[in-house]
């Protein structure tokens, strides 16, 4: 239940099921805390075990699954993708097409459930692979050559040749796009998704390293032990990552409505259900400032 998350959870770290809801304390800067001036502390870092990783993914995925956010609000999504991919075979044009609804689909599946473990900065990388898909999918949709020149063996065996040489590709990379792909209206908050992802989780930078949560007990004149909690099970958090998942995956839906040539949009269940994901998401981030997830009032929808 929801109400587990908020329990304080007080045991050792190889045990510790991280459930309970805080606030994220910060790096304290050692060289202006007088004790430590003069003499350098003793550095303690406290590591979780292996099986205590996986125990307290169980521990979080059992707690953090009948909320709301993910068992109405993603579980209507996998309904959406699932009812997309029934009705696909009648209006699909190309099979690439249904190669990347599946994959897209398999994303959503792969997120939803990183963050249900409290892991929500690993689905970083996932979500920023299902947009570059929205992306191939928009760029055959204009031409379909582009999945062509997408495929190209030889520019990418000659890529991979020169990296194993140590060498900088000179060719350019196959998902590099023209301003048709990327000022098309049905990516252009996927974008502002992606370039979220480029500054925060995807890849290492401060802003990474200053969300994950950090805990220093200093001994005076003695020790600092530092404590990363390798799960993140804030409720914000969680509740904002599944908002924005949801969001995503209900854009990459409209792009491959788009390649289906909008034979999907006459479906009457597939509307209902589109709807009702857009009025949980709506409903569901009443505690977020419009600017922190991706569900804007749902009218236009």
């Amino acid at each position: 239940m929801v109400s587990e998350l908020s329990r304080a959870v007080a045991t050792p770290l190889s045990n510790r099921a991280f459930l309970s809801y805080h606030h994220p304390v910060k790096h304290s800067d050692l060289q202006h805390q007088p004790e430590f001036q003069n003499h350098r502390p003793r550095v303690i870092l406290r590591v979780m075990s292996l099986a205590g990783y996986v125990d307290t993914q169980r521990l979080n995925f059992e707690a953090i699954k009948d909320s709301p956010h993910y068992s109405r609000l993603i579980e209507t999504v996998d309904r959406l993708y699932r009812a997309t991919v029934e009705l696909g075979p009648a209006h699909c044009p190309r099979l690439c097409f249904g190669k990347m609804l599946l994959m897209c689909h398999r994303s959503l599946l792969s997120s939803a459930t990183l963050i249900a473990r409290g892991q929500p900065d690993d689905t970083a990388l996932v979500s920023r692979r299902a947009i570059e898909i929205g992306h191939l999918a928009i760029a055959v949709h204009l031409d379909s050559q582009n999945y062509v020149r997408w495929l190209d063996e030889k520019r990418r065996t000659a890529r991979w040749q020169e990296r194993i040489k140590g060498q900088r590709p000179k060719s350019e990379p196959g998902h590099k796009w023209g301003k048709d792909v990327l000022e098309h209206p049905l990516l252009a908050e996927l974008r502002t998704f992606l370039g979220m992802f480029s500054d925060s989780d995807a890849h290492f930078t401060p802003e990474f390293e200053g969300n994950l949560q950090w805990s220093e007990n200093v001994t005076p004149g003695e020790s600092v032990t530092l404590l990363l909690e390798y799960f993140e099970t804030t409720k914000r958090v969680i509740h904002c990552a599944f908002l924005n998942l949801a969001a995503i995956h209900l854009k990459l839906l409209d792009v491959f409505n788009a390649c289906f040539k909008d034979g999907l949009r006459s479906d009457r269940g597939k509307r209902l259900l589109k709807t009702t994901a857009w009025a949980i998401g709506s409903e569901l981030a009443v505690e977020f400032s419009p600017g922190e997830h991706g569900f804007p009032a749902p009218s236009s929808q």
